[in-house]
């Protein structure tokens, strides 16, 4: 076994660096079972939906799985990696503003149904990130 240390840390050469390899590994696969991996989710944002919502689905209702009504509401629920998707229609909100700073490996999207389908008619997205 030979162990030399460098500008680089500690390298390991013979028998050491194959059981140092195995325990990194193991190591790595424990960490994974343990962390969780960040999951990304879609909420939903419809006309006919309401903020008593949770926003998960992607349908009208008044409470439980439906989508919220305003982007307002998924906004502030929203964490960073998700992806907000604004149905069809026309959203009249005054100021939505967004109080988070998300790094860039998972941002928080919103998403419109397309140009001609989603029209938010208001004014004012604030961020304070």
């Amino acid at each position: 076994m030979m162990i030399t240390s460098g500008s680089c840390g500690v390298r390991l050469a013979g028998p050491a660096l194959s059981s140092a390899r195995r325990a990194v590994g193991v190591l790595a696969a424990l960490l994974l079972a343990v962390v969780p991996a960040a999951r990304a989710d879609a909420l939903f944002v419809r006309l006919d939906g309401s903020d008593r919502c949770d926003g998960r689905a992607d349908r009208g209702g008044t409470r439980g799985a439906c989508a919220f009504r305003s982007i307002a509401r998924a906004v502030a629920v929203a964490r960073c990696g998700d992806v907000i998707e604004i149905g069809e229609g026309a959203f009249g909100e005054e100021k939505i503003v967004v109080e988070r700073s998300c790094p860039a490996d998972r941002p928080l999207t919103i998403r419109g149904s397309g140009r001609a389908s989603t029209f938010w008619m208001a004014g004012l997205a604030e961020i304070d990130a």
